[in-house]
């Protein structure tokens, strides 16, 4: 309960040290503390009073964001990466081989424009690079961000294919969110080095989605790594 002008005080220093709060609520909360300060009458309740319940209001403001952000991982709404992990279940291998499963989500803001699973096309397209020959306007992904649930590609075999991560430079992305970094030696890490040395945001999936991920390509992991730890698989027979 606020009594007095020192508790104004504190209210208000409390509001301005939450991580949370934003400009306006601050300026609000310095603008409230200073009228309390200019009371005539320092014994004057009803006023301070009055204000205490305006910074109480203030407070339930900011908590109120802060419960909104937290239907969000790294500033991304979890429902755009929950999607990208759909669209990687609906993965279907286009010849015999293990592949990975892949979705891939393009965002403007927190708005989707895109979005893509790997060989959508039928014939072995990523999913990144997919979701970005979908956009009609490219000018629309400068400073987007494409949630990946792999490592995008820095290499591409397969002739005529741009690598993923070179288009995703291409087009201006200004953010990568990965699910799983590639087990494949040529590509693993690199692409998170190569987003930062071109000032591109790179973060992660959290880790029940990493999880669920791995779970699903488990046996594009154990393909792909197997020969990097032949002496344990060996060892363990």
């Amino acid at each position: 309960m606020i009594k007095s002008i020192t508790d104004v005080e504190l209210a208000t220093a409390a509001i301005c040290d939450h991580f949370l709060a934003a400009r306006d609520e601050i300026e609000l909360a310095r603008t409230l503390s200073d009228r309390a300060r200019r009371l005539v009458n320092p014994e004057q309740a009803r006023d301070v009073e009055r204000i205490g319940l305006e910074l109480a209001e203030l407070w339930k403001r900011i908590r109120d964001r802060e419960s909104m952000r937290e239907d969000s991982h790294e500033g991304i709404p979890l429902s755009q990466i929950r999607r990208a992990v759909e669209l990687a279940e609906m993965c279907k291998p286009e010849d015999g081989r293990v592949h990975p499963f892949v979705g891939a989500v393009i965002l403007r803001g927190d708005v989707k424009i895109s979005e893509a699973f790997r060989s959508e096309d039928g014939s072995g397209g990523h999913a990144e690079q997919l979701a970005i020959e979908k956009v009609r306007d490219k000018v629309t992904l400068d400073g987007s961000t494409i949630i990946a649930t792999l490592e995008p590609c820095t290499e591409r075999p397969r002739a005529g294919h741009r690598p993923c991560a070179e288009m995703i430079l291409k087009y201006g992305v200004r953010r990568v969110m990965i699910g799983l970094v590639d087990p494949n030696k040529a590509i693993r890490g690199n692409s998170e080095v190569l987003f930062r040395t071109n000032s591109v945001g790179v973060s992660y999936f959290p880790t029940d989605l990493a999880k669920h991920l791995w779970e699903l390509n488990r046996d594009f992991y154990l393909a792909q790594t197997k020969e990097d730890f032949r002496s344990l698989f060996t060892y363990r027979r």
